[in-house]
């Protein structure tokens, strides 16, 4: 059994990476004049 992959096969991959990477920027994009602190993230527990 031979598997190649054609341009559908690409596609997809590609839409979904692009999708996946779009997702991650827009949930971890900073609201306006909030400012992270490290001693906050390290801390907060």
């Amino acid at each position: 059994m031979t598997s190649k992959f054609h341009l559908i096969d690409y596609i997809i991959f590609i839409a979904y990476a692009i999708l996946i990477l779009g997702v991650g920027l827009w949930v971890s994009r900073d609201k306006k004049g909030h400012q992270k602190k490290c001693r906050r993230l390290l801390f907060s527990q």
